[in-house]
């Protein structure tokens, strides 16, 4: 009896094995502009007069934020909040979102930064290239106290007109209650009637850790300026800052497969490991428990509508030095002890 229950074990593990590690269900994270996407980019501008009509009408394009203030934290959210849409307007049927790899290589090759996405005409001219019938942009600004703003702008690309100015505001530290909130403008606009459980599904956050979540900004703004290193540094950073996050999971593999970084890819590390396991395994239970678990007070699923403060957890030490001037983002929301609390708040509608 103890020996089928071992044999069985070890069966149910390879089963895991070979699903996990050979049959992957998690998309690639894509955040890498490669040599495919320059091509495709090239191609595209050199097609841009004879482009006609429109390949698919539910196309949306999210375009990079213009920073309008000073603060440190805004530079990387230019990227940061147009991922966090993007990620997840993708999670809905209705929409065909254009990668943001494609936004990047168009820049890149027609030389333009991201403070001129500015203008209306540049935007709906990108629109026409990626040929998105909508496109999503904006502006970000913040005061002293902290106070974000976010002002967006959503455009019908094929009637050049703009549909609606969706606008937020609130305290940095409610950054992912605003883009949530934001995301449900956006798709208010564009009369799509969602399900309740759509809603749900669009409520849950990547992570609760803001140090985590720009610790990622930071390894994709690193990986657009080719520097693959500190990118897989910044992508380990926030897997430790929450080992729960995804996101720069997949990009860090992204970067290995790509053969972008050296070193083993975590991918193999962990099929190492698990094949170890089933050498040793005596019994599906032995395997499964580790030595030593990490605690986890609170999962982004584990939130409900309307709970304020989560717990995140204590980062390890950051890549770098912080800038002058910018708060510290290790703690989750980061700043001090005053009104930021422990974490980032959410709330969702």
């Amino acid at each position: 009896m103890i020996k089928g229950r071992r044999v069985l074990g070890v069966f149910c593990l390879a089963i895991i094995f070979l699903v996990v590690f050979n049959f992957p269900c998690i998309a690639p994270a894509g955040q890498v502009v490669t040599d495919q996407i320059r091509n495709w980019a090239q191609k595209a501008l050199e097609e841009e007069k004879s482009l006609k009509g429109l390949e698919q009408e539910n196309t949306i394009s999210v375009l990079y934020f213009i920073s309008r203030g000073e603060d440190p934290l805004l530079g990387p959210l230019q990227k940061g909040l147009a991922i966090m849409l993007i990620t997840d307007l993708k999670k809905l049927e209705e929409f065909n979102v254009v990668d943001r790899v494609k936004l990047q290589a168009l820049l890149e090759e027609m030389e333009l930064s991201q403070s001129g996405l500015v203008d209306e005409e540049t935007r709906l001219k990108l629109g026409k290239i990626m040929k998105a019938r909508w496109i999503v942009g904006g502006e970000l600004n913040m005061d002293e106290k902290k106070q974000l703003k976010i002002l967006s702008q959503l455009l019908d690309t094929p009637e050049s007109k703009i549909l609606g100015k969706p606008e937020v505001e609130g305290l940095f530290q409610n950054l992912l209650k605003l883009e949530k909130d934001l995301l449900f403008k956006i798709i208010d606009l564009l009369k799509v009637k969602l399900t309740p459980k759509q809603k749900e599904i669009l409520a849950q956050p990547v992570t609760l850790n803001l140090g985590a979540l720009f610790s990622y900004f930071k390894g994709i703004e690193a990986s657009d300026q080719g520097d693959y290193e500190k990118a897989a540094d910044y992508y380990k950073e926030a897997t430790k800052q929450d080992p729960d996050f995804e996101l720069p999971k997949l990009a860090l593999f992204e970067l290995f497969d790509l053969k972008l970084v050296k070193g083993v890819s975590p991918k193999k590390k962990r099929k190492r490991s698990l094949a170890k396991t089933l050498r040793g395994s005596t019994s599906l239970t032995d395997t499964l428990v580790t030595e030593a678990p990490v605690k986890r007070l609170k999962r982004p699923k584990d939130v409900k509508p309307g709970e304020e403060k989560p717990v995140v957890e204590e980062p390890e030490q950051p890549v770098d030095e912080q800038p002058i001037g910018e708060p510290d983002m290790g703690n989750g929301a980061g700043y001090d002890a005053g009104p930021f609390g422990n974490g980032a708040t959410v709330g969702y509608p």
